[in-house]
């Protein structure tokens, strides 16, 4: 006999769980569906698939094959906090704040564990529109932001289509290219709004001041008595003072912004402070030549050797110092 091995995505695997306990009549198709928060429409299509073909019918067909819709390799990015901060904090300085914010339950905006990475059940985007006092609002259901979908699906259908015809392969090329994009096809499909009303406000002074700390990525972080900390696989060493001893054993806050600045603060009092890499390479006259960090330097390069550790993807990537430049 046989065997072959089938690979299917988690989400796949539970709809094929659920979908057999219905073929074996220990679900009804309305609990089904409530399970996989799906229509009983929609529950009835995926019975009929793995009635015929199995776990194969679950299967999504267009596996492996690039979208014909796909942007190209240098035009593409990633849907990220940093790039929803950077595009948020644009449209606030040009348009003002507006009172809600309505999306969907991407992770984003939402936090979708039992337990928030922050501990506060609140996401760093959450946060950011928490500070400019601006309500977050998730639907409930896809239909309930079907319009919006419904003009997105057709933008990035009909943008990438306009790009391949305008020439455009780099994102500065597309930048300049989509203002004129965006005014050619809101004087053909816009449509005046019932009320002429802007509920926008204006951001206020001391909003504007701080616009570039609140859509930054912010965590606190305990000091050692050595004056270090720890953030995204990097040692941070907090330049020694009178002032700055007081902090050892305290949390400090640090400020990671989309455009690769960083910046520690401690009752709003910028730290100076300078950096050590843990994922460069060890030498053993770092460990010598830093009185501060050597037995933290020497336990690091005894575990480098059979580490795999790799940076964050959240935060912005930006270059640091080996461990000989640090002071």
């Amino acid at each position: 006999m046989t065997t072959r091995t089938v690979t299917m995505s988690h989400n796949e695997l539970d709809r094929f769980s659920v979908i057999t306990r219905v073929r074996e009549r220990r679900l009804t198709q309305v609990e089904a569906a409530r399970i996989l928060d799906l229509s009983v429409r929609q529950v009835q299509r995926l019975c009929a698939p793995v009635v015929q073909q199995g776990a194969d019918g679950l299967i999504s067909t267009k596996r492996g094959r690039p979208s014909s819709r796909r942007f190209p390799d240098s035009l593409r990015h990633a849907e990220s906090t940093l790039e929803y901060m950077h595009v948020t904090e644009r449209y606030l300085l040009e348009y003002g704040k507006p009172v809600a914010f309505y999306s969907d339950k991407h992770a984003v905006f939402r936090v979708n564990k039992a337990v928030g990475t922050r501990g506060e059940g609140v996401t760093q985007f959450g946060r950011a529109l928490h500070d400019l006092n601006i309500e977050s609002i998730c639907a409930n259901s896809p239909a309930a932001k079907g319009r919006v979908e419904q003009a997105n699906g057709t933008l990035q259908d009909r943008l990438v289509k306009e790009l391949r015809l305008a020439g455009i392969s780099s994102i500065a090329e597309g930048h300049a290219f989509l203002e004129s994009f965006r005014r050619d096809y809101n004087a053909r499909f816009g449509r005046a709004p019932a009320s002429d009303h802007d509920a926008h406000r204006k951001l206020i002074k001391a909003e504007r001041v701080r616009i570039d700390d609140i859509f930054s990525w912010q965590e606190s972080r305990a000091v050692t008595r050595s004056l270090t900390l720890q953030y995204d696989k990097v040692v941070y060493l907090i330049k020694p003072g009178s002032e700055n001893d007081k902090i050892a054993g305290q949390h400090v806050t640090v400020f990671d912004y989309p455009d690769g600045r960083f910046k520690i603060r401690y009752e709003g009092r910028e730290l100076p402070y300078s950096v050590f890499d843990r994922l460069s390479q060890i030498r053993q006259a770092d460990i010598v030549n830093n009185k501060r960090l050597g037995g933290t330097l020497a336990m690091a390069r005894e575990a480098q050797l059979g580490s795999n550790e790799r940076r964050s993807k959240s935060c912005p990537s930006r270059p640091f110092p080996s461990a000989s430049r640090m002071q």
